[in-house]
């Protein structure tokens, strides 16, 4: 009997257990007449990252005997330089547009596709120390000449990249006015060739142009949740959203001090909508 009773309170949970997730997503009206007419939306806004986690420069050493190359960079003594970890908030500032096509799947399911185009203004930064006096020659490009152990800094240039990526949204809370969803999204980023201008802090007037990150097709996808006003046909968003890029390729050039990683960041959309 004991343990009958107890399959059968194990039924009970698991049933109030599905009951309890499908109300999450069942919305807390059935949507106006009006409200199903409207089946596509066109969301043109503006984003910015406010957060990023993971180095777009890892930290490590390389250590350099007298004359001999390391992946096109020689120092004419031995001497290490160490990679600062640097990350993509330190060496960018980021800003975006977009425009977002979006069609209802169900009453509370609606599927988006979107192009996006993102402005990265560079940023200076320490980007490596030298542990003693040493001439550092990057192969065709120029060298700098440390008198004395002291850090590098890195002046980032400005670039572009732009992308497309499609997705799903879910509307677990519906109003007449105001609504609350959650999306996810998957998409392919194409990226500039981003470079950058280094020189000894000791010595800023000595700087050499050196490529960092190469042109590259990086997957991407995110996942946030937001918020809807609607304004009859007409309406404003809000986001916040957790985005995951793929590392970018680091250029052969700098391949001897230079790694990266995947890079998560958080920006914030706002945007208007046009519902027909």
């Amino acid at each position: 009997i004991t343990l009958f009773a107890g399959a059968w309170m194990n039924r009970f949970k698991a049933a109030v257990f599905l009951l309890a997730v499908m109300s999450i997503f069942h919305p807390l009206r059935a949507p106006a007449a009006e409200e199903k007419k409207i089946g596509g939306t066109v969301r043109p806004y503006f984003s910015s990252s406010v957060f990023s986690s993971g180095d777009l420069i890892k930290p490590a050493t390389a250590s350099f005997t007298a004359n001999n190359a390391r992946n096109r960079i020689t120092l004419n003594t031995a001497a290490s330089i160490k990679s600062l970890s640097t990350s993509f908030d330190d060496a960018f500032s980021q800003r975006g547009l977009g425009v977002e096509f979006g069609s209802s799947f169900t009453n509370q399911i609606g599927l988006h596709a979107g192009i996006v185009y993102r402005q990265l203004n560079g940023k200076s930064f320490d980007g490596f120390q030298i542990d003693g006096p040493a001439t550092i020659d990057f192969a065709g490009l120029g060298s700098l000449t440390a008198t004395q152990a002291g850090n590098i800094r890195v002046s980032m240039k400005d670039a572009a990249e732009w992308g497309i990526y499609a997705g799903m949204k879910m509307y677990p809370f519906m109003k007449d006015k105001l609504s609350f969803y959650v999306r996810g999204s998957l998409g392919l980023l194409q990226t500039d060739d981003i470079t950058a201008r280094i020189f000894l802090t000791e010595a800023p007037s000595q700087s050499i142009r050196v490529d960092f990150f190469d042109s590259k097709l990086l997957f991407y996808g995110e996942g946030g949740v937001g918020a809807e006003y609607k304004w009859g046909k007409f309406g404003f968003m809000g986001e916040v959203r957790l985005e995951w890029i793929q590392e970018r390729k680091v250029t052969d050039g700098v391949s001897g001090l230079v790694s990266t990683e995947p890079i998560l960041g958080v920006p914030v959309v706002l945007g208007v909508m046009w519902r027909f």
